[in-house]
C-alpha cells in the first residue's frame, strides 16, 4: 500500500456526542480525508472501549445496573468455549461481529460512506482495543484481572483478533484503504510496579 499522509488529519475513536448522526456529520465535515467511526459511550455503556469488543466472549456478564462487564469464571462454560473455538477455527468472522447495539457510530458511518462515495476519502481509520489492555482492565467475579486466567485470556486474545478481522473486512468492502489504530494504553505502564507480573514475552506473543 502506498502511504503518503502529508499531514492529513484523522481523529481518535471516542466522541462525546449523544446523537449518532451529529457525530458522523462532524467527522465527515472536518476530517473528510481520513474519517473515523465514532465510539459513543454517552449513548450507551456498551460503547465503552473495553465493553464494545467483549460481545460473544465466553463467560462475559453485562452488569447493566453498574454499567460494567466482568467474567464469571465459576460456572461450567464448556459448551460456550466449544462453540467459541469452533467458530474461531472455521474463521467465521460473523460470529465475532460487533452488533449495532455496541457500535451505533460504526454502522452509521459505514452507511454514510457506502451511500455517498465521497471523493475526499483517502483512508478510513478504524480502531480496536488490544488484549493486554482488555485483559488487565476487565476482571472476574472476584475482581481479579482476567489476564491472569490462562484459559479466559486465550479466548480474549483470539476473540479480539477475530473482531479486528471482522472490522477490517467490513470496511474493506467499501473499497477504500484503511488505517487501523491498535489501542493498548496500558502498555505505557509496562515495567511499573502496578503490572510487575506481566511478562515481556507474553506481551510480545
Amino acid at each position: 500500500m502506498s502511504f503518503s499522509p502529508q499531514c492529513i488529519a484523522t481523529g481518535i475513536g471516542s466522541f462525546p456526542h449523544t446523537a449518532v448522526k451529529a457525530a458522523c456529520d462532524l467527522i465527515l465535515s472536518t476530517i473528510p480525508e481520513v474519517p473515523v467511526w465514532p465510539q459513543l459511550s454517552k449513548i450507551d455503556f456498551r460503547e465503552q472501549m473495553d465493553i464494545q469488543y467483549s460481545e460473544g466472549l465466553p463467560g462475559i456478564v453485562f452488569d447493566e445496573s453498574k454499567h460494567r462487564i466482568y467474567f464469571n469464571t465459576s460456572g461450567d462454560y464448556t459448551s460456550d468455549f466449544e462453540r467459541f473455538y469452533e467458530n474461531y477455527i472455521e474463521g467465521n468472522l460473523d460470529y465475532f461481529k460487533i452488533s449495532p447495539d455496541f457500535a451505533r457510530g460504526l454502522y452509521e458511518m459505514e452507511k454514510r460512506i457506502s451511500e455517498t462515495k465521497l471523493s475526499s476519502i483517502q483512508y478510513i481509520k478504524t480502531h480496536v482495543i488490544e488484549p493486554i489492555t482488555f485483559g488487565l482492565s476487565v476482571v472476574d467475579e472476584n475482581k481479579k484481572a482476567i489476564y491472569y486466567n490462562n484459559m479466559f485470556r486465550d479466548a480474549v486474545v483470539k476473540g479480539i483478533s477475530m473482531k479486528s478481522r471482522w472490522l477490517l473486512n467490513k470496511f474493506k468492502q467499501l473499497g477504500y484503504s484503511q488505517i487501523c489504530f491498535i489501542d493498548e494504553p496500558i502498555l505505557s505502564a509496562f515495567g511499573s510496579s502496578t503490572y510487575v507480573s506481566v511478562q515481556r514475552s507474553d506481551i510480545i506473543d
